[in-house]
């Protein structure tokens, strides 16, 4: 049965050469040509364990669907830590596999994604990151 945590453990599984771990929907549009190339430059910072790109709504989204982006996504990019939590609360673990990179030995050392979810996988990782 599919689920967020599980299948996204598995394709990790067998992403054995890979030291930055990068997961983008189906459905996601890239910024640009460089998008990926942008996210990964972050991990050359050794204590940067996860990044996750900025989401712009679809074309056609609707009005909640706009504010959605626009409320979670800002347009800096930000580093956040457990430093955090006190100024920006559950913010502080925002994160979205839509478009995202794990630093693999953090990802592993973690154990993964909990197995058995059907969402927030991503912040479930974030938070113990």
């Amino acid at each position: 049965d599919f689920n967020h945590g599980g299948t996204r453990n598995l394709a990790v599984a067998k992403t054995l050469d890979a030291d930055v771990i990068i997961f983008l929907t189906q459905d996601a549009i890239l910024a640009d040509s460089d998008a990926i190339k942008n996210l990964v430059y972050y991990f050359s910072d050794p204590l940067i364990a996860a990044v996750c790109g900025r989401q712009f709504p679809h074309k056609d989204a609707n009005p909640l669907a706009v504010h959605a982006r626009n409320f979670n996504y800002s347009s800096k990019s930000i580093v956040k830590s457990k430093a955090d939590i006190e100024k920006l609360g559950i913010k502080t673990v925002f994160m979205s596999n839509s478009f995202a990179a794990y630093r693999r030995s953090v990802f592993e050392e973690l154990s993964g994604f909990p197995e058995h979810t059907i969402l927030a996988e991503d912040m479930f990782m974030a938070a113990k990151m």
